[in-house]
Protein backbone atom coordinates (compact mmCIF):
# COMPACT_ATOMS: atom_id res chain seq x y z
CA UNK A 1 0.00 0.00 0.00
CA UNK A 2 2.81 2.53 0.97
CA UNK A 3 4.64 1.36 -2.41
CA UNK A 4 1.18 2.32 -4.09
CA UNK A 5 0.96 5.74 -2.40
CA UNK A 6 4.66 6.25 -3.59
CA UNK A 7 3.88 6.03 -6.72
CA UNK A 8 0.75 7.92 -6.68
CA UNK A 9 2.69 11.04 -5.35
CA UNK A 10 5.47 10.73 -8.26
CA UNK A 11 2.87 10.52 -10.84
CA UNK A 12 0.87 13.98 -9.08
CA UNK A 13 4.05 15.62 -8.99
CA UNK A 14 4.76 14.96 -12.81
CA UNK A 15 0.92 16.37 -12.96
CA UNK A 16 1.87 19.71 -11.65
CA UNK A 17 4.83 20.20 -13.33
CA UNK A 18 2.68 19.48 -16.46
CA UNK A 19 -0.18 21.39 -15.85
CA UNK A 20 2.17 24.79 -15.31
CA UNK A 21 0.66 27.51 -14.11
CA UNK A 22 -2.73 26.02 -14.45
CA UNK A 23 -1.82 24.05 -11.34
CA UNK A 24 -4.34 24.53 -8.04
CA UNK A 25 -3.17 23.20 -4.48
CA UNK A 26 -5.96 21.90 -3.18
CA UNK A 27 -4.02 19.82 -0.68
CA UNK A 28 -6.09 16.40 -1.57
CA UNK A 29 -4.50 13.31 -2.18
CA UNK A 30 -6.79 12.84 -5.46
CA UNK A 31 -7.39 15.21 -7.88
CA UNK A 32 -8.17 16.45 -11.76
CA UNK A 33 -4.83 16.56 -13.38
CA UNK A 34 -5.09 20.29 -12.81
CA UNK A 35 -4.76 19.87 -8.75
CA UNK A 36 -8.66 20.65 -8.57
CA UNK A 37 -11.31 18.22 -6.47
CA UNK A 38 -13.03 15.53 -8.73
CA UNK A 39 -16.51 16.45 -10.08
CA UNK A 40 -18.65 13.99 -9.06
CA UNK A 41 -20.36 13.53 -12.70
CA UNK A 42 -16.52 12.79 -13.98
CA UNK A 43 -16.23 10.53 -11.16
CA UNK A 44 -19.67 8.90 -12.21
CA UNK A 45 -18.63 8.58 -16.03
CA UNK A 46 -15.24 6.98 -15.34
CA UNK A 47 -16.57 4.55 -13.35
CA UNK A 48 -18.53 2.22 -15.78
CA UNK A 49 -15.67 1.65 -17.90
CA UNK A 50 -13.73 0.45 -15.11
CA UNK A 51 -16.35 -1.31 -13.60
CA UNK A 52 -16.75 -3.39 -17.19
CA UNK A 53 -12.77 -4.16 -17.56
CA UNK A 54 -12.41 -5.47 -14.36
CA UNK A 55 -15.61 -7.47 -13.77
CA UNK A 56 -17.04 -5.42 -10.79
CA UNK A 57 -20.48 -5.52 -10.22
CA UNK A 58 -20.48 -2.88 -7.28
CA UNK A 59 -21.48 0.96 -7.42
CA UNK A 60 -18.89 3.36 -6.68
CA UNK A 61 -19.65 4.43 -3.29
CA UNK A 62 -20.47 0.47 -2.41
CA UNK A 63 -16.27 -0.41 -2.78
CA UNK A 64 -16.21 1.57 0.75
CA UNK A 65 -17.28 -1.58 2.67
CA UNK A 66 -14.84 -4.40 0.67
CA UNK A 67 -12.23 -5.25 2.50
CA UNK A 68 -8.74 -4.23 0.58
Amino acid sequence: MATDLREHQERRAQERVAAGTEWRESGLVFTSRLGTPYEPHDLRRSWGPVRRKFGLTHRFHDLRGIPA
